[in-house]
């Protein structure tokens, strides 16, 4: 070990940088050993593996044919046996289309992850008369939000559009899509 040290401070090398050129050279060492062994050593006999061969060919020899296992091979298609198998009801999404001009149904609210609150399930609002508690419902939406809202809305008049909340301070993109559903003038 004395060799190794004197070695490693003659080349002013730092204790992990000795560490890493032992580990190099080892490998080394140990790669040009294996080289040489099967330099040395030479291919394998050809009888190492005929007892394994040869009963592997008894084997296949003995074997049922497919055919017998499986049955004769279907002349439909492939998959014509997925198309007969029953989807549960709550697998087929629903039909988003609608006869009537009613509104359709709002998403679910959004989870919040980090902090409980004891705000009540998200709610529809229109921005040009929601009052403070109504537009705390909108996703996204506290208190001080909600007031910045309603001071928005006296200065400037009614919100022409759902996008115009923007001008808003702390209401950005993101946080007009989350609104989005749930928000109307």
């Amino acid at each position: 070990m004395r060799v190794l040290y004197r070695f490693q401070n003659a080349l002013r090398l730092t204790s992990p940088e000795g560490s890493g050129l032992l580990a190099l050279t080892l490998a080394g060492a140990l790669g040009m050993g294996a080289f040489e062994l099967q330099q040395h050593a030479g291919a394998p006999s050809s009888e190492l593996y005929s007892e394994s061969d040869a009963a592997f060919a008894a084997a296949s020899r003995a074997a049922v044919p497919a055919a017998q296992v499986l049955g004769p091979e279907p002349a439909a298609a492939p998959f014509a046996l997925l198309d007969s198998i029953p989807t549960p009801p709550e697998a087929v999404p629903p039909d988003t289309t609608q006869a009537s001009g009613a509104e359709a149904p709002l998403p679910p609210p959004p989870v919040t992850a980090g902090r409980a609150s004891g705000r009540k399930e998200a709610g529809r609002a229109n921005l040009n008369t929601a009052s403070l508690q109504d537009l705390q419902r909108l996703p996204g939406v506290g208190p001080a939000i909600a007031q910045r809202i309603i001071d928005y809305r006296n200065q400037n008049g009614p919100f022409r559009s759902v996008d115009a909340i923007t001008g808003v301070r702390g209401i950005g993109p993101k946080t007009l899509e989350k609104m989005r559903p749930y928000a109307h003038l």
